[in-house]
Protein backbone atom coordinates (compact mmCIF):
# COMPACT_ATOMS: atom_id res chain seq x y z
CA UNK A 1 0.00 0.00 0.00
CA UNK A 2 2.88 2.32 0.83
CA UNK A 3 4.50 1.48 -2.52
CA UNK A 4 1.30 2.42 -4.36
CA UNK A 5 1.12 5.73 -2.50
CA UNK A 6 4.76 6.52 -3.32
CA UNK A 7 4.25 5.68 -7.00
CA UNK A 8 1.14 7.87 -7.19
CA UNK A 9 3.08 10.67 -5.57
CA UNK A 10 5.86 10.36 -8.15
CA UNK A 11 3.32 10.40 -11.00
CA UNK A 12 1.63 13.47 -9.54
CA UNK A 13 4.95 15.34 -9.35
CA UNK A 14 5.84 14.30 -12.91
CA UNK A 15 2.47 15.55 -14.15
CA UNK A 16 2.79 18.83 -12.31
CA UNK A 17 6.21 19.39 -13.89
CA UNK A 18 4.95 18.86 -17.44
CA UNK A 19 6.12 21.74 -19.62
CA UNK A 20 4.38 23.40 -22.59
CA UNK A 21 5.09 21.60 -25.85
CA UNK A 22 5.78 22.71 -29.42
CA UNK A 23 3.69 21.57 -32.37
CA UNK A 24 5.41 20.13 -35.47
CA UNK A 25 7.30 22.78 -37.50
CA UNK A 26 4.87 22.54 -40.43
CA UNK A 27 1.30 21.30 -40.43
CA UNK A 28 -2.13 21.84 -41.97
CA UNK A 29 -5.68 21.11 -40.92
CA UNK A 30 -9.30 22.19 -40.91
CA UNK A 31 -10.70 24.46 -38.22
CA UNK A 32 -14.27 25.11 -37.15
CA UNK A 33 -14.78 28.20 -35.03
CA UNK A 34 -17.66 29.92 -33.28
CA UNK A 35 -17.30 33.32 -31.60
CA UNK A 36 -20.08 34.98 -29.63
CA UNK A 37 -19.91 38.45 -28.20
CA UNK A 38 -21.65 41.48 -26.82
CA UNK A 39 -20.78 44.87 -28.27
CA UNK A 40 -22.38 47.81 -26.48
CA UNK A 41 -25.35 45.68 -25.49
CA UNK A 42 -25.79 44.14 -28.93
CA UNK A 43 -25.13 40.36 -29.15
CA UNK A 44 -23.46 38.93 -32.24
CA UNK A 45 -22.29 35.52 -33.49
CA UNK A 46 -19.59 34.55 -35.98
CA UNK A 47 -19.15 31.04 -37.37
CA UNK A 48 -16.19 30.09 -39.51
CA UNK A 49 -14.83 27.08 -41.34
CA UNK A 50 -11.33 27.27 -42.81
CA UNK A 51 -8.16 25.55 -43.96
CA UNK A 52 -5.20 26.41 -41.74
CA UNK A 53 -1.55 26.11 -42.80
CA UNK A 54 1.29 26.75 -40.32
CA UNK A 55 5.03 27.01 -41.07
CA UNK A 56 7.22 27.68 -38.04
CA UNK A 57 10.51 27.89 -40.03
CA UNK A 58 8.99 30.58 -42.28
CA UNK A 59 7.11 32.22 -39.37
CA UNK A 60 3.96 32.25 -41.49
CA UNK A 61 0.32 31.18 -41.27
CA UNK A 62 -2.41 31.05 -43.89
CA UNK A 63 -6.13 30.80 -43.10
CA UNK A 64 -8.63 30.46 -45.92
CA UNK A 65 -12.35 29.78 -45.64
CA UNK A 66 -15.81 31.17 -45.10
CA UNK A 67 -17.18 33.32 -42.26
CA UNK A 68 -20.89 33.63 -41.46
CA UNK A 69 -22.22 36.44 -39.28
CA UNK A 70 -25.43 37.12 -37.39
CA UNK A 71 -28.05 38.36 -39.81
CA UNK A 72 -27.05 36.06 -42.66
CA UNK A 73 -23.92 37.88 -43.85
CA UNK A 74 -21.40 35.47 -45.39
CA UNK A 75 -17.95 36.15 -46.87
CA UNK A 76 -15.10 34.10 -48.30
CA UNK A 77 -11.79 35.24 -46.87
CA UNK A 78 -8.07 34.59 -46.75
CA UNK A 79 -5.69 35.77 -44.04
CA UNK A 80 -1.89 35.57 -44.40
CA UNK A 81 0.18 36.25 -41.29
CA UNK A 82 3.87 36.96 -41.89
CA UNK A 83 5.53 37.21 -38.49
CA UNK A 84 8.98 37.93 -39.93
CA UNK A 85 7.70 40.98 -41.79
CA UNK A 86 5.29 41.79 -38.93
CA UNK A 87 2.40 42.07 -41.40
CA UNK A 88 -1.02 40.50 -41.73
CA UNK A 89 -2.88 40.53 -45.06
CA UNK A 90 -6.65 40.02 -45.23
CA UNK A 91 -8.26 39.35 -48.60
CA UNK A 92 -12.01 39.61 -49.17
CA UNK A 93 -13.81 40.13 -52.50
CA UNK A 94 -10.45 40.53 -54.29
CA UNK A 95 -9.56 43.45 -52.05
CA UNK A 96 -6.51 43.24 -49.80
CA UNK A 97 -5.96 45.11 -46.56
CA UNK A 98 -3.04 44.93 -44.15
CA UNK A 99 -2.36 45.37 -40.45
CA UNK A 100 0.79 45.35 -38.34
CA UNK A 101 1.60 42.34 -36.15
CA UNK A 102 3.20 43.20 -32.83
CA UNK A 103 3.17 39.73 -31.25
CA UNK A 104 5.57 36.84 -31.76
CA UNK A 105 4.34 33.68 -33.45
CA UNK A 106 3.37 30.76 -31.22
CA UNK A 107 3.23 27.22 -32.60
CA UNK A 108 2.00 24.95 -29.85
CA UNK A 109 1.36 25.69 -26.19
CA UNK A 110 2.21 29.21 -24.93
CA UNK A 111 5.16 29.29 -22.53
CA UNK A 112 3.00 30.76 -19.74
CA UNK A 113 0.40 27.97 -19.94
CA UNK A 114 -0.35 25.85 -16.87
CA UNK A 115 -0.69 22.09 -17.26
CA UNK A 116 -4.13 20.93 -16.06
CA UNK A 117 -4.13 17.19 -16.74
CA UNK A 118 -3.94 14.34 -19.25
CA UNK A 119 -7.09 12.59 -20.47
CA UNK A 120 -8.23 10.47 -23.42
CA UNK A 121 -10.95 10.23 -26.04
CA UNK A 122 -12.28 6.78 -26.88
CA UNK A 123 -12.93 3.58 -24.94
CA UNK A 124 -9.62 2.79 -23.31
CA UNK A 125 -6.69 0.59 -24.28
CA UNK A 126 -6.07 0.25 -28.04
CA UNK A 127 -8.95 2.66 -28.69
CA UNK A 128 -7.89 5.98 -27.25
CA UNK A 129 -6.40 9.34 -28.10
CA UNK A 130 -4.40 10.78 -25.24
CA UNK A 131 -4.43 14.55 -24.85
CA UNK A 132 -3.14 17.23 -22.48
CA UNK A 133 -5.15 20.18 -21.21
CA UNK A 134 -3.55 23.59 -20.66
CA UNK A 135 -4.87 26.78 -19.05
CA UNK A 136 -3.70 30.12 -20.43
CA UNK A 137 -4.15 33.63 -19.02
CA UNK A 138 -3.23 36.72 -21.01
CA UNK A 139 -1.16 39.41 -19.34
CA UNK A 140 -2.98 42.69 -18.88
CA UNK A 141 -6.26 41.26 -20.20
CA UNK A 142 -9.43 39.93 -18.63
CA UNK A 143 -9.20 36.94 -20.93
CA UNK A 144 -8.34 33.27 -20.41
CA UNK A 145 -8.43 30.09 -22.44
CA UNK A 146 -8.17 26.33 -22.31
CA UNK A 147 -6.16 24.49 -24.96
CA UNK A 148 -6.02 20.75 -25.59
CA UNK A 149 -3.19 19.07 -27.52
CA UNK A 150 -2.37 15.48 -28.34
CA UNK A 151 0.22 13.91 -26.05
CA UNK A 152 2.05 12.69 -29.15
CA UNK A 153 3.32 15.52 -31.37
CA UNK A 154 1.45 18.31 -29.50
CA UNK A 155 -1.21 18.66 -32.22
CA UNK A 156 -3.98 21.12 -31.23
CA UNK A 157 -7.41 19.56 -30.75
CA UNK A 158 -9.54 22.32 -29.29
CA UNK A 159 -9.36 25.86 -27.93
CA UNK A 160 -11.96 27.48 -25.69
CA UNK A 161 -11.70 31.07 -24.48
CA UNK A 162 -13.75 33.73 -22.76
CA UNK A 163 -13.30 37.20 -21.34
CA UNK A 164 -13.22 40.83 -22.38
CA UNK A 165 -11.35 42.24 -25.40
CA UNK A 166 -11.56 45.98 -26.14
CA UNK A 167 -14.52 46.26 -23.74
CA UNK A 168 -16.45 43.57 -25.65
CA UNK A 169 -17.51 40.36 -23.87
CA UNK A 170 -16.37 37.37 -25.92
CA UNK A 171 -16.63 33.60 -25.83
CA UNK A 172 -14.96 31.42 -28.45
CA UNK A 173 -14.55 27.76 -29.26
CA UNK A 174 -12.34 26.23 -31.96
CA UNK A 175 -11.92 22.64 -33.13
CA UNK A 176 -9.02 21.27 -35.21
CA UNK A 177 -9.53 18.18 -37.41
CA UNK A 178 -7.91 16.33 -40.34
CA UNK A 179 -4.43 17.55 -39.38
CA UNK A 180 -1.55 16.45 -41.61
CA UNK A 181 2.18 17.09 -41.19
CA UNK A 182 4.05 19.20 -43.72
CA UNK A 183 2.82 21.77 -46.26
CA UNK A 184 1.39 20.45 -49.52
CA UNK A 185 1.81 23.71 -51.42
CA UNK A 186 4.13 26.45 -50.10
CA UNK A 187 2.46 29.00 -52.37
CA UNK A 188 -0.27 29.34 -49.73
CA UNK A 189 2.13 31.69 -47.93
CA UNK A 190 2.80 33.86 -50.99
CA UNK A 191 1.26 37.31 -50.68
CA UNK A 192 -0.73 37.95 -53.92
CA UNK A 193 -0.05 40.92 -56.16
CA UNK A 194 -3.30 42.62 -55.19
CA UNK A 195 -1.78 43.21 -51.74
CA UNK A 196 0.93 45.49 -53.16
CA UNK A 197 -1.61 48.31 -52.96
CA UNK A 198 -3.21 47.16 -49.72
CA UNK A 199 -5.03 49.68 -47.54
CA UNK A 200 -4.96 49.75 -43.75
CA UNK A 201 -8.72 49.36 -43.33
CA UNK A 202 -10.68 46.14 -43.03
CA UNK A 203 -12.77 45.39 -46.14
CA UNK A 204 -15.70 43.88 -44.26
CA UNK A 205 -17.04 44.22 -40.69
CA UNK A 206 -17.29 40.43 -40.36
CA UNK A 207 -13.49 40.25 -40.27
CA UNK A 208 -12.89 43.28 -38.05
CA UNK A 209 -10.80 42.17 -35.09
CA UNK A 210 -10.24 38.63 -36.35
CA UNK A 211 -6.48 39.22 -36.52
CA UNK A 212 -6.43 39.42 -32.72
CA UNK A 213 -8.31 36.14 -32.42
CA UNK A 214 -5.89 34.30 -34.72
CA UNK A 215 -2.90 35.56 -32.77
CA UNK A 216 -4.42 34.62 -29.41
CA UNK A 217 -5.09 31.03 -30.56
CA UNK A 218 -1.80 29.82 -31.86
Amino acid sequence: MLLVAVCLGILAVAAADKKPCCAPPQWEGLIGETIGGDHEGKPWLLQEGAQLSVSWPDKKMNVMGQANMTGGTSVMFRVILDYKAKQQYTIVHKKCTKAAIADEMINGVPSNATYAGTFYFGAGKDNELMFDTWLVKYKGMDFQSELTTTVKDCIPISWFAFGTVNKDKLIETVGFVNVTLGIKDNSVFTVPDICKKASNEYPHPVLAGMDGMFRLKL
